[in-house]
């Protein structure tokens, strides 16, 4: 039996008031078509207070599982009170008046089958109305839980793969005991790795537990709102597990899940590189070039590629210097992007992030842009495969991805951080009317999401805040800035009309 917790239903419906009240209720009574919906906490409870007048009936509709469930009317104003309950089809259950002689309480205890009942609360036949308080103590009541079961044990351990970049999963539901998932890292993790479950804190509490290939317990997360974090910084490259449990037997319907191997780091200098191959195709002298190399696309979803690829160009213009990719020369950005299975639609719909930076000015030399094949189609098809591109695209050049290795990101990890170049604070002010010190920086949502885009409620629907919004989203002046402060000759006409919200 479900431990007893107060809670507000919602209210669906209207009191159904019948008239005569009872000194023993019907056998059997009609359906019930105007009511209030008691809808059961995961505990499996409800409560609330109400009133009725002589003569009346206060129906309550609400769903159980199968089990036993305990039933409760108690007078607050020397209301003499009878109890019913009844099935979907109006016949009696069971029913009680007095818990004891001279008690004007109800109570009653009923074994039921899963499905929906009502619950009839009146005054004993010939005894005045008043105030009343109901309650409901049925069987715990989880909620439905999510693509990934069964992943309720070690070995069962739901893969995540081998995330190149911060990798957030959502939509994820803790309806049992225990979710676990499992992760592969390619490199020791950075003081900015780190795995991280975001929750309402009022649905349930969760807890973090990080645990090595063997199933030795690592890490316990010490947080006490709404998110949850185990740090990877130090940790090898190898395969972990994360447990996700609720406090108490709490459950969730809804966090997500978030690890982030953590901000590449500028390789050694290289050994000489062997004889070049013969050269690919020439690349674009003078100006800035991206060349893509992409592969699992379809025909259409690569000319998006190419468009995203020629949009940045317009507003990055000065070349960079010549760099190689294991042996192969760049001028100005590689991208392999590709189509591969991730996690099924609805899921992780990709990830990106430069992995090679020339030494010094961090300017990305190389980078990956990887969708999962199955959101591909209906991103397409929705127009909002380019601004996806085009947003990813602009992590792989730097944006959100190098700030901290130049040292313009104040405050990360704090309620307002901001870029700190004075390039596009400039563009801010200007643009905003302002006159402050840095430009808004995110500071919500998971590890993917803060301290590395524009602040949605500063700037809307820009293409670089970490939200798609619907529409246009727009490439600000701001934005085009930014990308001079890290280093490059850019075009500020280029920007696209943007008006701040």
């Amino acid at each position: 039996m479900a431990a007893h917790r107060t809670f507000r239903p919602r209210v669906e419906g209207l009191e159904d008031r019948i008239t005569p009240s009872w000194t023993v209720p019907p056998s059997r009574v009609a359906v019930p078509t105007s009511f209030t919906a008691a809808a059961l906490n995961a505990a499996g409870n409800a409560s609330a207070a109400a009133a009725i007048n002589t003569g009346e009936v206060d129906w309550y509709k609400f769903t159980v599982r199968a089990g036993n469930a305990t039933f409760t009317a108690a007078g607050t104003t020397g209301l003499d009170t009878v109890l019913a309950v009844y099935n979907s089809s109006g016949w009696l259950v069971a029913y009680n008046d007095d818990i004891s002689a001279s008690n004007l309480n109800s109570a009653l205890a009923a074994r039921l089958s899963t499905g929906t009942y009502y619950l009839g609360v009146t005054n004993y036949t010939g005894t005045p109305g008043g105030g009343y308080v109901w309650g409901i103590d049925a069987p715990s009541n989880p909620p439905l839980d999510d693509a990934r079961e069964n992943n309720d044990s070690r070995l069962a351990a739901s893969n995540l793969g081998t995330p190149t970049g911060t990798q957030t999963t959502n939509n994820l539901v803790l309806a049992d005991a225990a979710d676990w998932f499992k992760f592969t890292t390619t490199r020791t993790g950075t003081v900015s790795s780190r795995a991280t479950i975001a929750f309402t804190h009022a649905n349930g509490d969760l807890t973090l537990r990080l645990y090595n290939a063997s199933g030795s317990l690592l890490a316990t997360s010490q947080g006490t709102g709404s998110t949850e974090t185990v740090s990877l910084s130090g940790r090898a490259a190898g395969t972990y597990y994360l447990l996700v449990t609720g406090v108490g037997g709490a459950y969730s319907p809804n966090y997500s899940l978030t690890v982030a191997p953590g901000d590449p780091v500028p390789p050694p200098p290289p050994p000489p590189p062997p004889p070049p191959p013969p050269p690919p195709p020439s690349p674009t002298t003078g100006g800035f070039a991206i060349t893509l190399n992409i592969t699992g696309m379809t025909t259409s979803q690569r000319a998006v590629f190419q468009e995203a690829a020629d949009r940045w160009a317009q507003i990055i213009t000065g070349d960079l210097p010549d760099a190689t990719y294991n042996g192969i020369p760049v001028d100005d950005v590689l991208i392999d992007a590709s189509g591969i299975a991730i996690d099924g639609s609805g899921g992780v719909l990709g990830q990106a992030g430069p992995d090679r930076l020339r030494s010094g000015s961090y300017l990305p030399v190389h980078g990956i842009m990887q969708f999962d094949t199955a959101d591909l189609a209906n991103l397409e098809a929705s127009g909002g495969l380019l601004p996806v591109i085009m947003h990813e695209m602009g992590h792989v050049l730097g944006i959100g991805t190098v700030w901290e290795l130049k040292g313009l990101l104040s405050g990360a990890g704090t309620s307002n951080p901001t870029f700190t170049g004075a390039q596009a604070v400039a563009a801010y002010n200007q643009l905003f009317g302002t006159n402050v010190t840095g430009v808004p920086v995110e500071s919500g949502g998971g590890e993917g999401t803060r301290d590395s885009h524009w602040r949605e409620s500063a700037f809307n629907n820009e293409l670089m805040t970490g939200y798609l919004n619907s529409g246009i989203n727009p490439v600000s002046r701001v934005t085009i800035a930014s990308l001079a402060d890290l280093g490059y000759t850019v075009n500020l006409s280029a920007a696209d009309a943007y008006t701040p919200p």
